[in-house]
Parts: structure tokens; sequence; C-alpha cells
């Protein structure tokens, strides 16, 4: 049952098998801000998790299930090739092999083999990670933090840019007063998106497809069906999310919320898994590239932005959600520039920051935005709805900044300059909690005017590419990280298709160099220091004018707040919502099936 022979399988299918266009099951995708908003996908999978075949007739299994409704929906809808391959799945004949294809993500994702009742987040995030790796497709996944929980308002935006989303709730223990008091989780449930409205704060709706519809049934799959909630968004409670003894306000979305009841239900992870993207830039434009082909939404978002009159882009970086790109903009013999928010869906530029000869940005993980004036590192954080962005730390390093980056692995912030041949790494705090350390980097490093880093996913090693060598990358890696680190620089040539003017990684570790000519050549390693040219690149047809980036899954998942995140055996959650049928697609030809 391992993933290789899994992979394979679902490839030689696609040899056979042409589906259309995921497109045209986006019905609305409209986002006019929060509490104005609709979003509707049609032909969602409703996958029962209550099956002959799985452990405990799948009570645990409600996070596989509600995963494997958008891998049906993309496999049926966009990618043939991937598991579980086209198929409505909602007949008799197909119910056995689709339980095969849960328990396969279920191993994937440790379920009830961790250390949790269920599946656990981290381990979710791995067995998404796990299945969609050889598609281009990319993951974004947001979880309960210190002072702030997942909403509607945002799924509905995400899902809006071309994500399709599943989430989950948790119960809680509470003490009902004017303001409740989060205590202990006392389990969850997951669920998959469908349907999502709101004309002001007090008409929201909700539909899902719930895994544990019609329980009592594990031979067969129940008949489609909607779950109808009607969420309270930004609850305000108070929760020691982090286990620090220290209570602290949270905007949390209510499901079905009761004052007398001694239960809470909030969402509190959700999972998006978009088509692959990428964009470029220049001073004057930033263009949005689909990757693969795949999409959503029938590309209804602008795929073209320019700045304001009178300005020009300096740099550009993705909302670890996806929905919008921060910009640094510049008005010419100006001594002041600002940070922007661009939104994918409006195009809408809302002006955050001011500051004085900004130059670099990077994005954590968390959303802090990380942005570079001279040789001074300044990290500015949105917190919860409600209020402004603003600078929560300042720091002085010791070189003029040509480059920045976000190590999510690390949570550091990793900056550069081949003039005084220094490299930089900060912690996500920029010190607070843990020191700056700076380190001289080889010589053999030309010192350059335009300079681009990359980090590679797979192994943590950071990526150089100076304008003075335009053929050549520098690997490079931190020893004895600390007051007495020093760096190494491997040299890796970068000839093949002349001048090299970008560098970056996609999920898989694979390198993408951004040519002169506007080409983005791919590139796999074989082995330690070798890499070769992918043929077939899923890049092969871009033509780039600017600084080339691709999109990246992404996580907010802290260990710290999550680790006792847990979904319980739906069976033992109450019924919650409006539960409604509904028709599926008719059924499609007969078609070749695979030996499991």
């Amino acid at each position: 049952m391992g993933s290789q022979i899994r992979r394979s399988t679902a490839l030689a299918l696609s040899l056979f098998i042409a589906t259309g266009p995921a497109s045209g099951n986006v019905l609305i995708a409209e986002w006019n801000g929060n509490y104005d908003f609709e979003f509707q996908v049609q032909y969602m999978p409703d996958l029962d998790q209550k099956r002959w075949g799985l452990i405990d007739g799948g009570d645990s299994y409600c996070v596989p299930t509600a995963t494997m409704n958008l891998f049906s929906y993309i496999a049926e809808w966009g990618l043939g090739a991937m598991d579980p391959g086209p198929g409505v799945y909602t007949y008799e004949v197909d119910h056995l092999d689709m339980t095969n294809h849960i328990w396969d993500l279920a191993w994937d994702m440790e379920t009830t083999w961790g250390g949790c009742s269920g599946t656990c987040s981290s381990d979710t995030v791995n067995g998404i990670d796990e299945w969609i790796d050889p598609y281009p497709l990319v993951r974004y996944s947001d979880f309960k933090r210190e002072g702030y929980c997942p909403n509607v308002n945002g799924m509905a935006l995400i899902a809006s840019t071309g994500a399709l989303i599943n989430f989950a709730y948790g119960r809680y223990n509470h003490n009902p007063s004017v303001l409740p008091v989060i205590g202990t989780r006392t389990g969850g449930h997951a669920v998959t998106m469908v349907y999502a409205h709101a004309d002001g704060v007090n008409d929201i709706e909700l539909w899902v497809r719930d895994p544990n519809d019609d329980p009592g049934d594990i031979f067969s799959e129940a008949p489609w069906a909607y779950r109808l909630y009607d969420p309270v968004e930004e609850m305000t409670v108070q929760a020691d999310f982090d286990d620090d003894g220290i209570y602290e306000q949270v905007k949390v979305t209510g499901l079905e919320y009761d004052d007398a009841d001694s239960q809470i239900r909030f969402i509190d992870s959700m999972h998006a898994i978009y088509p692959g993207n990428g964009f470029e830039f220049d001073e004057v434009e930033l263009n949005v590239h689909l990757i693969g082909g795949l999409d959503f939404v029938n590309n209804n978002n602008p795929t073209h932005f320019n700045p304001a009159p009178f300005e020009s882009f300096r740099d550009a970086a993705l909302h670890p959600a996806q929905h919008s790109y921060y910009v640094l903009t510049q008005r010419p013999l100006s001594l002041f520039g600002h940070l922007k928010q661009i939104n994918r869906v409006t195009g809408q530029q809302e002006t955050l920051l001011q500051f004085t000869k900004p130059t670099q940005l990077a994005v954590g993980r968390f959303d802090d935005i990380y942005v570079a004036t001279g040789s001074r590192i300044h990290r500015t954080q949105r917190p919860t709805s409600g209020y402004s962005i603003y600078v929560t730390k300042e720091v002085d390093v010791a070189l003029s900044i040509q480059d920045m980056l976000y190590d999510d692995a690390k949570d550091e912030v990793v900056a550069v300059s081949t003039i005084e041949h220094k490299l930089v790494v900060a912690p996500r705090d920029l010190g607070d909690t843990s020191p700056v350390w700076e380190y001289p980097i080889p010589t053999l490093i030309p010192p350059s005017s335009e300079v681009s880093l990359a980090m590679n996913p797979n192994d943590g090693k950071i990526w150089l590419l100076a304008s003075a060598d335009p053929q050549t990358a520098f690997r490079m890696t931190i020893h004895d990280p600390g007051p007495n680190g020093w760096v190494q620089a491997q040299p890796i040539s970068l000839s093949l298709g002349g001048d090299s003017t970008g560098l970056d990684f996609d999920d898989r570790g694979h390198l993408l160099v951004t040519k002169t000519n506007g080409s983005v050549l791919e590139l796999e390693q074989v082995q330690p220091g070798v890499w070769f040219t992918v043929s077939n690149s899923r890049y092969a047809n871009l033509q780039v004018d600017g600084e080339f980036h691709v999109a990246r899954s992404r996580s907010s998942y802290d260990p710290a707040i999550g680790s006792e995140d847990i979904y319980i055996p739906s069976s033992e959650l109450p019924e919650i919502g409006t539960y409604v049928l509904d028709d599926p697609p008719p059924a499609q030809k007969p078609r070749l099936r695979s030996w499991r």
C-alpha cells in the first residue's frame, strides 16, 4: 500500500481518461469585502466516513474523508491522473474502491496511529502534501493561534481566488457569560465547504458536505446532502491557546452557539488547495501566472496589476493564504515609499504603512511582514480584524540589505549583502527572544548590484544569484549557527540557456531559474551537487518579464498551540445545522478501473 504504487496506478489511469476543466463548476465567486461575499461550487463529492473496512467503522476518519472530497473533485473535474481518479463515487460499485482510497490517505495522515485520537493537525498537513506532491497544486493551512482563529470571511476570500477548502470546528468547554472563557478542547469534526454567503454581519450562511451524515449505513454511500450553518462571526471569547496562563481576547466563528450550552463550537483550522500559480513583477507591472493550466474559478480574478499613478513597484510578495499581494512602492525623487496590499479578487490596492526608502520585502507564514530600509529591518503585523497594521519591532543590521527572505521551517528572517559580504539571520521577533547572528560569506561570491535569494524547502539551504556572475548560483550552508558560525558556498553552474536573472524553488525542491530571454528553467537534483533539467517542465511555457516567484505551500501550524489539536470520533458529536438533500451529477459512462 505504499505511496509509490498508488501514484503509479493513478498515472497509468490518466492515459485513458480525459476530464473537463474544474472551473465551470464554480458558479459564484464574488468578494466585495468582509460580510459582503458569495461563493458556490457545485458537484463537490459527499463521501461518508462511516464505512465497513475502516477501523471502528470510520468513526475517527472525518479528516481524511473531508479531504478526499477535495481530491475526488479535482480528479473528476481537473486532474484525471490524481488519485482517486475520475468518478462520481456515489454508487455501490464504487464504495469499496473509495474506502481503499480513504484508507490510503488516512495512512499518510497517520489517522488513529499518532498521538492524537483521530488525525493530528501536523499529520493532516503532511498527508495532504504527500498526496498532491506530483501535481501542480499548492496548499495553505490556517490554524488557531495566539489571539486568532480562522473565520468565514477569510475562507470566502480564499475560495474566491481559486481554492477548494475544508475546515474543522472544535468543541470547547466554556463558562456561559457575557464574555465566554474557553476551556479544554474536547473534540472536533472536519467538513468540506461548498457555499458561503454574507449580506451583512447578521446574515451569514455556510453550507458544507459533512462526512458523518447518515452514519448508520457503513456499506454504501449516503445520498448527497448539504449541512447549513448560520455562523456567528467574530464572537469575542477569552482563550489561552498557548497554555502560558494568560487569557487573551480572541475573535472566533461560532457554529450554532447557545449561551446555555456548556460546549462552544467554533472553527479552529482550515486547509485550502490551490491550482499552482506564480507571479512576476518589475517596476511597472505585476503579472499572475497559472502553473499547469488548472483553474477552479475560470480565471475571473485579475491577472495583471499596475502601481498607482506616479509610483513604481520595488518588491512584491504573496500573502501566505494567496488571496493578495504585498508590494513596496516608491515615487520618483521621493524619500518615502509605501507598503500596500493588492486584493487578488478585486484588484484594489490598500496602503498599509509608509517607510523611508523601502527596498526589500519578505512575508512570514504567520503573516508577519518584513520591510528593509537601508540597513534596518522592520517587522509589521496586522492583528485580528478591526485593528490597523503597525510596526512591532525594528532592528539595525551591519549591512546594506540587497535581498531578504523568510524561512518557514526555522521562523527566521535571512538578509544578505554581497557588497559587505555578510549574511544576517534574525528570529521571527527580530531579537526579542534570541540573538540576531551575522556571518561573513565567502569572497568567491562577487560583489554585485543585484542579488536574488531563494531557499530550498527540502534541505533549508540558502541559494544566491549575483548579477556580477549571472551563470552561477551559490548554495550556502551555515555551519555551527551562532557566535562562531561560518558560511560555506558551493558554486552551481547555470550556464544552460544563457544568463540568469532570478532564483526560486517550488514545493518539490525543484530549482527555478529565470533567464534573460524570459524563460523559466526547471532543475532537479539527482545527486548531491548535480542538477539536471526537468523534461516536460510545468514551467516550460512561461514567458516572464521581471523577477519570477512561484507560490509555495504554507502553514500557520504552531506546535506550542496545536500539539493537542485533536479530532475525536464524530459519532460522539451532536448533530448541528440543517440537513438538506442534494442531487449528485449524473453517472458517467463506464470507465477503466485500477486493481486495488
